[in-house]
């Protein structure tokens, strides 16, 4: 007698796939060779979808659950995962090392129930990667079948679903290596991932992370900043606001719902306008607003202000510190101010807004020792504190780490294929370790954002050749977005 299968197609996440590639997941279930009983799943998740799916089960000993919106998934992997599950009898099979979209999970439905207390438990909400999220809680509670591919695509960071505008673009970019062949009948999984490989320089998309400088002023002078190194005594220079709010209207046309990122070798919060700028930022459609800061300009009026400006639930504000020791502190970022003065601001945005103030370190020879100390005196009021990797600047700073931990194999830079850079004048270099502008895209402020975007595409396809601009960078592996 046949084992009884629902097949849980899931709707529930809003989003569309590119009409010239639609989901072909039912395509998949019904190509299994087994009964199958198929059903689509609408609207939002709400709180009890888990449940909903195991009420709808009734009478079958598994369930399977994928995405409506995928046009990736793999008949041949998607077979090899209910193989292995059926053979061994376990509770819960996925897909280890495939992207995000290629294979469903294949679940024991008397398991549903633990899930969802484990769900409920942890407070998870119910988004796109809610099965793995769960079973973070407690991997010990299910028997697993890890399915694992011969290709690994990890380091591409991939996911077959449109969750995003660079997701859609590269979707079809992949697409068009198909030929226009049916993708589960005329090509196996290893075959795609093959010729992606063979093809990288098309997953370099839309941009998601824009790093705009918006002031060249900094009130400190630290050992590991490029700017003390390369001695600027330009006067200090601030992007005009109306300027900046224009840029940004642009980048949000070009780019939708972009990650801002006001950084650069100044300190944005330094710039005379500071709350302009911020404002101006967030009364644009943009996803996520960073600000990186020492502090420096900070006080409890400012940060008032700032916690009252609206759309602030969208801004997240990083506080360089590298130290809790003021000796320390002082040494590694030489300023008028005392490290008491840093701390009670700090400590008073992370009491007000622990969702979106985060404190860093960056992890050198200087502070190694320290960095315990650090981490116990704020991990009493956050959770969300960053040790950040040291960044030589291609060759242009001492090394300050004893072992630099670095891939064997390059990785196709991150930065070159997500992030755009700009200066505070509007000029765009290939990448934030282009400090002296040596390969210029454009300017930002002048010209056609798009016409910049593409001009970078040559330099990314000489990234992937092996670039001698590269080859002293150790910052490929690192991502923002």
């Amino acid at each position: 007698m046949d084992t009884q299968i629902t097949a849980f197609i899931l709707d529930v996440f809003g989003n569309d796939p590119p009409p010239e590639i639609p989901g072909n997941l039912e395509s998949v279930y019904r190509g299994l060779g087994r009964p199958v009983d198929v059903q689509r799943v609408d609207g939002p998740p709400g709180e009890d979808l888990l449940t909903r799916l195991h009420r709808q089960s009734e009478g079958s000993e598994w369930v399977l659950i994928g995405h409506g919106d995928s046009a990736f998934y793999s008949l041949h992997e998607c077979r090899r995962l209910v193989e292995a599950v059926l053979k061994y009898d376990n509770d819960w099979g996925f897909a280890e090392n495939h992207p995000p979209g290629i294979v469903f999970d294949m679940i024991r439905r008397s398991a549903l129930p633990v899930m969802e207390n484990l769900r409920a438990k942890g407070k998870l909400p119910y988004t796109r990667p809610f099965l793995g999220e769960i079973l973070l809680q407690d991997v010990n509670l299910f028997d697993l079948e890890n399915l694992y591919s011969d290709v690994n695509l990890r380091t591409l960071r991939l996911s077959f679903f449109p969750d995003s505008p660079q997701d859609r673009e590269t979707l079809r970019a992949i697409a068009g290596l198909l030929d226009g062949k049916a993708w589960n009948v005329d090509l196996d999984w290893n075959a795609l991932a093959a010729r992606i490989l063979a093809h990288r320089h098309l997953l370099r998309v839309h941009p998601k992370y824009w790093e705009i400088e918006t002031s060249t002023r900094c009130l400190q002078r630290c050992a590991m900043c490029p700017k003390t190194t390369l001695g600027d005594a330009a006067p200090p220079a601030f992007m005009d606001p109306a300027t900046f709010d224009a840029l940004v209207g642009r980048i949000c046309q070009f780019s939708p719902k972009p990650v801002l990122a006001l950084t650069g070798l100044g300190d944005a919060a330094s710039h005379p306008n500071f709350l302009g700028i911020l404002a101006a930022a967030l009364a644009h459609p943009v996803a996520e607003v960073l600000v990186e800061t020492s502090g420096a300009d900070f006080d409890l009026s400012l940060a008032d202000q700032i916690m009252a400006l609206p759309g602030g639930e969208r801004l997240s504000l990083i506080f360089s510190l590298d130290a809790v020791d003021p000796k320390l502190h002082a040494e590694l970022r030489p300023g008028e101010r005392p490290l008491s003065a840093f701390l009670e601001t700090v400590e008073y945005l992370l009491l007000r807004r622990p969702a979106n103030t985060w404190v860093q370190a960056v992890k050198m020879n200087e502070n190694f020792e320290h960095l315990v100390a650090f981490h116990k005196h704020f991990q009493r009021l956050t959770p969300n504190i960053i040790i950040q990797k040291y960044n030589p600047w291609r060759g242009l700073l001492p090394e300050r780490r004893l072992h630099p931990a670095v891939p064997f194999d390059r990785i196709d830079c991150w930065h070159l294929k997500r992030d755009l850079v700009i200066r505070v004048d509007g000029t765009v270099p290939v990448c934030k370790q282009d400090l002296r502008n040596e390969h210029r895209l454009g300017n930002a402020i002048h010209e056609d954002l798009e016409t910049i975007w593409a001009r970078g595409q040559a330099h990314f396809e000489k990234h992937l050749a092996g670039w001698e601009f590269c080859r002293g960078c150790d910052e490929h592996y690192t991502y923002n977005y």
